[in-house]
């Protein structure tokens, strides 16, 4: 996304400097505060083979960020890729999480979230621990790969999701 009046960062090989750090955290402030006029929520997502998508980049720059203006948008798949244990995540961030993205991991694709590599059954006890109550955003990614046609896949799904969540 192109901000107008925001410099671009270019892509940095081994991450980025002090200086884009910078540069970013005062940038999201400012789009935070800008949001926040008309109701609107900004939120981190951390995702991968973006500019912040590791643990150790997500963690700082929400560190530099104020957390009034600038929130956290807790996907497990993409936390997971970037490195770091999504119960972890969400015990760290939990008074910025604003909105959830629930998909899992199987095989290399987004799966559904009773099935995958992220114990999703720990993530929505964690979230429901941390007393959050926001939106909760199910991705229906292509499951071509797994045979199921996308009407089973919306039924698993609302049937998994209506007996976990509070």
């Amino acid at each position: 996304m192109v901000v107008p009046g925001v410099r671009q960062f270019e892509h940095c090989q081994h991450g980025l400097t002090d200086e884009q750090y910078e540069c970013m955290a005062s940038a999201l402030d400012r789009v935070g505060l800008d949001c926040r006029k008309p109701g609107i929520t900004c939120c981190l997502n951390p995702h991968v083979r973006q500019v912040i998508e590791r643990r150790h980049e997500s963690n700082r720059i929400l560190g530099m960020t104020d957390p009034d203006l600038v929130k956290f948008c807790f996907d497990p798949s993409h936390v997971y890729i970037g490195g770091w244990d999504p119960v972890g995540s969400i015990e760290k961030h939990k008074e910025r999480i604003a909105g959830v993205h629930l998909r899992n991991l199987k095989d290399g694709y987004y799966s559904n979230p009773a099935t995958g590599e992220i114990n999703m059954d720990q993530v929505l006890q964690t979230l429901k621990r941390a007393s959050y109550s926001g939106w909760i955003l199910h991705c229906m990614p292509a499951y071509a790969h797994y045979g199921e046609s996308e009407a089973e896949v919306a039924r698993d799904n609302f049937r998994y999701l209506e007996t976990k969540l509070w």
